[in-house]
């Protein structure tokens, strides 16, 4: 066995070697009379992926017929365990309750990703093991929760939302689940093979194509930083002792900074360079540039220990040139920022885009969807998934205090895109900040009343914020209840006021000295005059007869 950091050309033979090895055993599970033929590539992958399938051409018969797989060239920079004899499983002793294998701490695929693993995986989508085979699609059936799940008679295994894999609670430790831990070893089961085989004993015409990626699930030493600790070529200016807010470095923080993030070195090979590039991704004129190419993803990702007095990670969206092809689904451009325990997102899900595990995605429409930890200094007011014509350079910030120190976190630029246009990104200035710069974000609720000197509430996300309430060209100091609301309490109003309505303009001040706004206008009408009611005159001998009129207030 051999442990490779990274995959090249020279190892081209080796994949081979390795997935006509899954190829073969498939073919054993399923006795299946003829394989699809199936081409092996080596490229540098999104972050998280270890590998893509996509299944290209369908026989008469609707088969899969031919495939392609990409390897991810470093295993996500973890380094692939490469088994030159997979079929013995001999370095992978502990057998888990949950199924399947584990390396011992002696073992030399201990703490990296198993090749043979991710082959198999990959060779069953080839397989048929998607939604995108006729096949295995007239299996699924999806309950009233939208939950997608593969049913047979005696058969209901729920599948993932892109129905092309099966969850952890159906099976938490199959082959076809859609995440692989390190130094982790699985082999095709029986539930596999039965689906698989339920999904080729039909032959309706398929079409389209499949592209699924196999994820990275982590233990605690998720991606290693690829620097020297010791290097200082590229930290970033630190000569400015009036600049503000602290660009956090390898001498004032807790953890490992952001390598780079300046993109001043641009080689791959050097010193410093810092970053792990998919797709097209290359840095010039000291910017990350992210043009369209044949990958799905073209992108820069680093891992980072987050600081202990990291506040907030900053980075300047410095162009966007939409141009993507109009016969393929729209480009988007999204960044993430991933737990290395389990792969999930550290921050909250974006409003009305819950599916993404990024914090920001862009779309060609206009569109910007995030999450709330995020701020854009340059649109204050603006509502997760509303359009706007969109001006750049962008900042774009997001509040990390809630990340604990130490933390090793990986962080994702992708342009996620389907070929044939010319849609770039740059990026730059990407860094951890220590000060607050986030102003606090300030709610009025909206209220009618007949009070003339009414109670005003709303909300505020700071508890030590100082909040002032603007109401007809007059100021008063609100209180700050310290539970996330607010209040300006009955009478405090001194002059009362005329019926009519009114705009409650807010504003919170936090310790920092950064001011936020309420983004919302005439929330306050004022009604002391009672409703104009009439009633129908009617002569009628019924004695419970209904009674009818109007009012002049709905």
């Amino acid at each position: 066995p051999d442990i490779h950091a990274g995959l090249n050309g020279l190892m081209t033979d080796v994949v081979n070697q390795l997935g006509q090895t899954a190829l073969d055993l498939w073919q054993t599970v399923l006795a299946l009379p003829l394989a699809p033929d199936i081409v092996f590539s080596i490229e540098n992958l999104a972050c998280g992926t270890l590998a893509r399938a996509g299944i290209t051409q369908y026989a008469a018969n609707g088969l899969p017929q031919r495939g392609i797989i990409t390897i991810d060239d470093n295993a996500n920079g973890r380094g692939w365990f490469v088994d030159q004899s997979p079929l013995d499983n001999s370095e992978f002793t502990v057998l888990l309750a949950a199924g399947g294998y584990q390396a011992s701490a002696v073992s030399p695929a201990s703490g990296t990703y198993d090749l043979f693993t991710v082959l198999l995986h990959e060779v069953g989508h080839i397989l048929g093991f998607t939604d995108a085979f006729a096949g295995f699609a007239s299996y699924i059936e999806i309950d009233d929760t939208g939950t997608p799940a593969f049913v047979a008679p005696g058969l209901n295994v729920q599948l993932t939302g892109d129905r092309d894999h099966i969850t952890g609670i159906a099976a938490p430790a199959d082959l076809m689940n859609p995440t692989l831990k390190q130094s982790i070893r699985k082999l095709p089961s029986a539930l596999d093979a039965m689906m698989l085989n339920l999904a080729l004993d039909l032959t309706p015409a398929s079409a389209g194509q499949y592209a699924a990626n196999l994820t990275v699930s982590t233990s605690s030493e998720f991606i290693a930083l690829d620097i020297d600790p010791t290097s200082s070529t590229d930290l970033p200016d630190e000569n400015d002792p009036e600049n503000t807010p602290e660009i956090i470095t390898q001498d004032n923080s807790d953890g490992t900074m952001i390598v780079n993030g300046d993109f001043n070195v641009a080689d791959p090979s050097a010193p410093g360079f810092g970053w792990s590039l998919s797709g097209a991704a290359y840095i010039d004129q000291q910017s990350g540039m992210m043009p369209e190419a044949d990958d799905y993803y073209t992108g820069f990702s680093q891992s980072v220990s987050i600081p202990a007095n990291g506040n907030l990670l900053r980075f300047t969206i410095v162009s966007i040139n939409w141009d993507s092809n109009l016969d393929m689904p729209p480009d988007a451009f999204q960044v993430a920022l991933l737990n290395a325990d389990d792969n999930t997102s550290w921050v909250d899900p974006m409003a009305n885009f819950s599916e993404s595990d990024a914090f920001i995605n862009l779309q060609p429409d206009g569109r910007i969807y995030f999450a709330p930890q995020l701020y854009l200094l340059d649109y204050p007011d603006l509502i997760s998934g509303a359009a706007v014509t969109l001006d750049t350079p962008l900042v774009v910030t997001l509040d990390i205090s809630g990340i604990p120190a130490d933390t090793v976190a990986t962080l994702c630029f992708d342009l996620v895109s389907f070929a044939g246009g010319n849609t770039q990104i740059v990026i730059d200035d990407v860094e951890i900040l220590a000060s607050d710069i986030l102003p606090p974000i300030v709610i009025v609720d909206t209220l009618r009343t007949a009070d003339n000197t009414p109670s005003l509430t709303g909300t505020i996300n700071d508890p030590d914020a100082e909040i002032s309430v603007t109401v007809a060209a007059s100021t008063y100091a609100a209180i700050n209840n310290g539970d996330g609301t607010w209040m300006l309490p009955d009478d405090t109003i001194t002059t009362a006021l005329d019926d009519g309505i009114y705009d409650v303009a807010v504003s919170a001040t936090d310790l920092a000295g950064n001011t936020g706004y309420d983004i919302t206008t005439d929330e306050l009408e004022i009604d002391t005059t009672g409703p104009l009611v009439t009633v129908d005159e009617r002569e009628t001998r019924d004695s419970t007869p209904p009674l009818t009129g109007t009012v002049d207030d709905p």
